[in-house]
């Protein structure tokens, strides 16, 4: 062999354990990481539409133990139900939107410091303070 033609080991990035898929799940993880930067940095806040990616079931299960589960989570009830969690990263949020049947209909990462559905509406805020002082002028 001469010179040129010389073997050369190529060690993986990467090397996925058994049973792991993570190619995606790797994608997403760096793009998420991407959109906290840039929320750092320029408070622009970006979501991420999960449902439409596909995930199969094995990388669904890598991506869902990759996210984990942080300190704060919530649900809204209202024509259905939305789930909003914090992930085991602050300020990266993962939002469901189920329909009346129970079915998974939307689904995202949110990067942010509040998901938008969590503010308060300034309209409904509005309704508030108007009951808010009709109550204290009643003494109750």
């Amino acid at each position: 062999m001469n010179e040129h033609n010389k073997i050369i080991a190529i060690q993986p990035l990467y090397e996925a354990h058994e049973g792991e898929c993570g190619g995606i799940t790797r994608a997403l993880l760096s793009e998420i990481a991407e959109a906290v930067s840039l929320y750092i940095h320029d408070h622009l806040p970006k979501i991420i539409d999960i449902k439409a990616i596909g995930l199969s079931a094995p990388e669904r299960g890598v991506f869902d133990k990759a996210m984990g589960s942080g300190e704060i989570s919530a649900e809204i009830v209202t024509a259905g139900r939305s789930r909003i969690e914090e992930t085991r990263f602050p300020g990266v949020w993962w939002v469901r939107h189920y329909g009346v049947n129970g079915e998974l209909q939307a689904e995202w990462i949110e990067v942010t410091e509040v998901p938008e559905i969590m503010k308060a509406d300034r309209a409904d805020m509005v309704v508030g303070l108007k009951n808010l002082r009709d109550n204290g002028s009643k003494g109750g």
